[in-house]
C-alpha cells in the first residue's frame, strides 16, 4: 500500500482532486505555476516512491538536498495539525513558493488534514478583500508588508505562521499592538520545517517544542535537536539559544558571530536594536580590523543618505557592539526566496575595495 493512499486526495483552490485524477495528470485549468507545482508535489506524495527529496534555500551556503521517508512528512504534518487544530472545516492560504520545505509541508498538511488550501502565487501582499482564511504561513518580510500595506484586510480570526527568518522586536510589537494571532516557527529544511513554535506576544519569544522533539544545548550554546522518525540522531544546529523553564529563546546564529577584540557579538541582537530606526533592508556582519581582528559593520541596502544619528543614542551592550563602519550597497545578494546572502554580499563588496580588510 502506498503510504499516502489512505488520504485519497486533496482540496486545492476549492476543488477536490482524488488520487486517481492526480495519477492521470489532471490539472486545474485556470491554475498558476505555483498551483501546478503543488499538484505535482501531491502526485509525488501519492506515488510509489518511498521517500522524497527536499532542497535548502541556500541562504547560508550552497543549497543542499536531503531525502526523507514519506512517514516523516506525515509525522511532521500531524504534529502541526494537532497544535493548530486544523481540520477539514478550515481554509488556509499558501502564498509561499513550492520550491521550499515550508510550502511542501503546508500541502502535506492539506492532504492529511483534509482542509481547503488556496494556493496563491508568491506575493508580499497576499491578502484579498473577499477571502478570509483561517491559517496563513508567511515569511517575516511578508508579515511586515501585510501590516504596512494590507492591515485593513487582516481578519483577527486568522492565525499567521511566520517562518524563514527571525521575528524582530519591531515586528513583534506591531503584531501585538494590532492583536493579531501569530506564531513564530523554529526549524529548517533538515527538520522538515518547524519543530518548535512561539506565540508572538509582548514577552520574549519562547519556543516550545512539538511532542516527541528532544533538545539540548551544546557547551558552546548551540541548540541540538532530535525528533525520532524525522531526525533520528542528534542534529547540532548553528543556532545560539538560551534555555528557559518553559522552552528556549533564540539569540542568533553561531556562523554570524563576530569576535571583536575578544568580545563576542551576536549580529541579530544588534540588528534588533536598529530595526526601529532603519526602514531599509540591512544586516550586521563582521569585517577585518587591524587592531580588533574583526569589527561589527552595518550593511544597508540603498543609496547613501540615510541619517544615522540614532547610532549615538542607542544603548549598546558595549562599545564594540556599536557598528564601527557603515556600508551602503545598491542591492544585496539574495536567494530565490528573498533571503539575504550575508556572506556573499560582504565578499562581493570586499572585492570592490582597494585594500580589503585594511
Amino acid at each position: 500500500m502506498k503510504h499516502f493512499e489512505k488520504y485519497r486526495g486533496v482540496t486545492l483552490n476549492g476543488k477536490y482532486l482524488s488520487a486517481s485524477k492526480l495519477e492521470s495528470g489532471h490539472l486545474l485549468r485556470s491554475a498558476g505555476p505555483n498551483t501546478h507545482a503543488a499538484i505535482r508535489f501531491v502526485s509525488e506524495l501519492f506515488s510509489e516512491k518511498d521517500e522524497l527529496f527536499v532542497t535548502t534555500s541556500g541562504s547560508t551556503g550552497s543549497p543542499k538536498e536531503y531525502a526523507f521517508p514519506k512517514s516523516a512528512f506525515e509525522q511532521s504534518a500531524l504534529a502541526t495539525l494537532s497544535f493548530f487544530q486544523l481540520n477539514s472545516e478550515a481554509t488556509a492560504l499558501l502564498p509561499l513558493p513550492m520550491e521550499y520545505i515550508a510550502a511542501k509541508m503546508m500541502v502535506t498538511r492539506a492532504v492529511i488534514g483534509g482542509f481547503n488550501l488556496i494556493i496563491a502565487e508568491p506575493s508580499s501582499t497576499p491578502l484579498k478583500a473577499d477571502f478570509q482564511p483561517d491559517f496563513i504561513p508567511v515569511t517575516p518580510f511578508q508579515m511586515r508588508e501585510i501590516l504596512a500595506r494590507q492591515s485593513a484586510l487582516i481578519n483577527h480570526q486568522t492565525t499567521f505562521l511566520i517562518g524563514g527568518g527571525p521575528v524582530d522586536e519591531k515586528l513583534k510589537t506591531d503584531i501585538t499592538q494590532q492583536q493579531i494571532s501569530a506564531y513564530a516557527s523554529f526549524g529548517m529544511t533538515e527538520t522538515l520545517s518547524h519543530f518548535a513554535l512561539a506565540h508572538v506576544d509582548n514577552h520574549p519569544l519562547v519556543f516550545k517544542t512539538l511532542p516527541g522533539v528532544e533538545v539540548k544545548q551544546s557547551e558552546f550554546g548551540a541548540l541540538s535537536m532530535k525528533w525520532p522518525g524525522i531526525v533520528d540522531e542528534w542534529l547540532v544546529t548553528n543556532d545560539i539559544v538560551e534555555f528557559r523553564d518553559d522552552g528556549f529563546v533564540w539569540l542568533g546564529r553561531s556562523d554570524f558571530l563576530i569576535n571583536s577584540g575578544g568580545i563576542k557579538i551576536i549580529p541579530e541582537q544588534v540588528e534588533s536594536k536598529l530595526r526601529k530606526h532603519l526602514d531599509l533592508p540591512f544586516f550586521i556582519h563582521g569585517v577585518p580590523d587591524e587592531s580588533l581582528g574583526e569589527k561589527a559593520a552595518l550593511f544597508i541596502e540603498g543609496e547613501k543618505g540615510k541619517h544615522l544619528d540614532f547610532l549615538d543614542i542607542v544603548t549598546w551592550q558595549s562599545k564594540y557592539h556599536r557598528p564601527k563602519e557603515v556600508v551602503y550597497i545598491p542591492q544585496f545578494i539574495r536567494t530565490e526566496s528573498g533571503k539575504i546572502k550575508r556572506a556573499e554580499t560582504v565578499e562581493s563588496w570586499q572585492k570592490t575595495q582597494p585594500n580589503p580588510g585594511g
